[in-house]
């Protein structure tokens, strides 16, 4: 989606949270950030539109239509996604989300304020990586086994929807999350990188144990913004971090953060 006329379209400058690293050099999102036009009453019938929810693309299809600069969004990592959600969100309605939430203690309902402004950016750690390759290292703790892995794009997510969605059908309505995931973001194994080798090791033989060491060294390097917000309980006084919902609540009162 491309238009030069700026003058138009009233817009802001928005950095992405890879500062664009990991995309090719010749890929428009390398440059780390995107032009986003100023949301208007057609962008809020986009986020209303019944068919598009119904459909699950409601949040796609809004970011689109803000998005001015000449990308393919497919290339989008989904943590640089997630960055433009948040900020979005604060060009629609202001950086204030105020939404309720229960306490995981005592179970009252509290109200929770949360100023968007303030959520940060995760560091990137860019050390022993090349700029423009989006492949890592990592070697899984119990097994000593040597994998390579990717951060997940909008391509990605597509595909794992469409894939969960075909292996439901035939395996009695199990949802095969957790290793659909992980066979599009793994893509090498001791040297292996035949995708159904890679697959049937991640159903097979990959340790829970293994997996649970893997899925928190991702959360902890993928690049994204921080999400998790303080809580504390206006009736009993517990404290704890809750994760900030990023679905299509987050655009409207009816958002509630969950544990």
């Amino acid at each position: 989606m491309s238009n030069n006329n700026l003058e138009t379209y009233p817009s802001e400058m928005v950095d992405l949270p890879s500062k664009g690293f990991f995309y090719p050099k010749d890929n428009p999102l390398s440059k780390g950030t995107l032009r986003l036009r100023l949301p208007t009453a057609k962008h809020e019938d986009i986020l209303t539109s019944k068919n598009l929810i119904t459909r699950g693309i409601v949040i796609d299809e809004f970011l689109k239509s803000l998005i001015i600069d000449d990308i393919n969004y497919d290339d989008l990592l989904l943590g640089d996604k997630s960055g433009l959600i948040i900020a979005s969100r604060i060009l629609l309605y202001g950086s204030e989300y105020e939404t309720n939430t229960k306490c995981p203690s005592c179970n009252s309902t509290n109200d929770v304020t949360i100023n968007l402004s303030d959520l940060k950016v995760k560091d990137i750690n860019i050390d022993n990586k090349i700029q423009g390759i989006n492949e890592h290292d990592f070697i899984l703790p119990y097994s000593k086994i040597s994998i390579k892995y990717k951060y997940l794009t909008v391509r990605d997510e597509k595909g794992i929807t469409s894939y969960i969605k075909k292996m439901k059908k035939h395996i009695g309505g199990v949802e095969p999350e957790t290793t659909t995931t992980l066979g599009f973001v793994i893509t090498e194994v001791n040297g292996e990188t035949d995708k159904s080798k890679i697959q049937r090791f991640i159903s097979e033989s990959m340790s829970t144990k293994d997996i649970r060491e893997f899925k928190n060294h991702l959360n902890e390097t993928i690049p994204g913004v921080d999400t998790d917000v303080f809580f504390e309980c206006s009736s009993c006084g517990y404290e704890t971090t809750l994760l900030m919902p990023m679905n299509v609540d987050f655009f409207w009162p009816s958002g509630k953060l969950q544990k």
